[in-house]
């Protein structure tokens, strides 16, 4: 967990290095960035309600995720949260539409940091991304493949399989008999 928190300041760092106004919306926005470990569908989230940044400590701690990438991640809730505070609820956002301009705002802020080419391409590769891949059933769907990968108690399983049907239908990989006789 240690050698997640450093590498969580680093990024911090870079931020106030490179964009330190970015740095002070991330203040003012964020109450609280929780950092968790275990399987999840994502690097980062954002919870308006909770004014909360949550990092994936696995993510933050592998190897190839340097410290700018935690930033440009940061850089991406940052966007999420201003989007949220300013959205119109009479013209909801899509999630494609809000996905496409957070990575834009990780994209305008790695071409602030000098050698961060690779994560420029990397981030522009993910705008090239279907809109599907964004959708709420996809994040539903993410969410559940990491649910399995903690093997919860079957009942668990069962529950959550239960409420993406719900929302969704059968989710795909689902394990569920028919219960048709």
């Amino acid at each position: 967990m240690q050698a997640c928190l450093d590498k969580v300041r680093a990024a911090l760092d870079v931020i106030a290095e490179h964009d330190p106004d970015r740095l002070r919306e991330l203040r003012e926005r964020f109450d609280v960035v929780l950092i968790w470990y275990g399987p999840a569908p994502a690097a980062g989230s954002y919870l308006h309600s909770r004014r909360l940044c949550e990092l994936n400590c696995e993510y933050v701690e592998k190897a190839e995720t340097e410290p700018a990438r935690v930033a440009m991640t940061l850089v991406h809730e940052l966007a999420h949260a201003r989007l949220m505070s300013t959205a119109d609820p009479r013209r909801p956002m899509s999630l494609p539409q809000a996905e496409w301009l957070c990575i834009g705002a990780e994209v305008a802020f790695a071409k602030k940091l000098p050698g961060a080419e690779h994560l420029v391409s990397a981030a522009q590769r993910r705008l090239d991304r279907r809109p599907e891949f964004y959708s709420p059933e996809a994040h539903a769907q993410r969410t559940l493949e990491a649910l399995r990968a903690l093997s919860p108690p079957g009942w668990l399983m069962r529950l959550a399989e239960r409420m993406y049907e719900r929302r969704f239908g059968r989710p795909s990989g689902s394990a569920r008999p028919d219960s048709r006789a």
